[in-house]
């Protein structure tokens, strides 16, 4: 089970490599096979399915996404934990609430992201 103070490490981490925008910092998250289901790859890459596997293809995702959003940052309201799972609930770069629920591996890593927007 994921607890509460590695949860929040996990959280605060991501939230300020995305408020950096450091790709690096970012992609250091996620497994290799990450799974990433979210209605924006449907609005930014076309994608009817909105899903992507493969931590280079995710990477490419999120660096269209940064570029498409300069000025793009995030603000952390709550994190919930579950069994090797976390809920990053958080103000996204539009001002509107934001949840991602990530599955997390034995390493420690997001193997699987299903975001949800408000």
């Amino acid at each position: 089970m994921l607890d509460k103070q590695e949860a929040q490490k996990i959280a605060q981490e991501w939230i300020d490599a995305w408020n950096d925008h450091d790709i690096d910092k970012i992609m250091i998250h996620y497994e290799d096979d990450v799974q990433f289901i979210s209605p924006i790859i449907v609005e930014l890459l076309g994608d009817e399915a909105g899903k992507i596997k493969g931590k280079e293809k995710v990477r490419d995702y999120f660096l269209k996404g940064l570029q498409t959003c300069p000025n793009l940052t995030f603000k952390l309201l709550e994190f919930l934990t579950g069994i090797n799972s976390l809920v990053i609930y958080y103000i996204n770069y539009k001002g509107t609430q934001t949840a991602e629920y990530m599955e997390i591996s034995y390493s420690g890593k997001i193997q699987k992201v299903v975001a949800h927007y408000s």
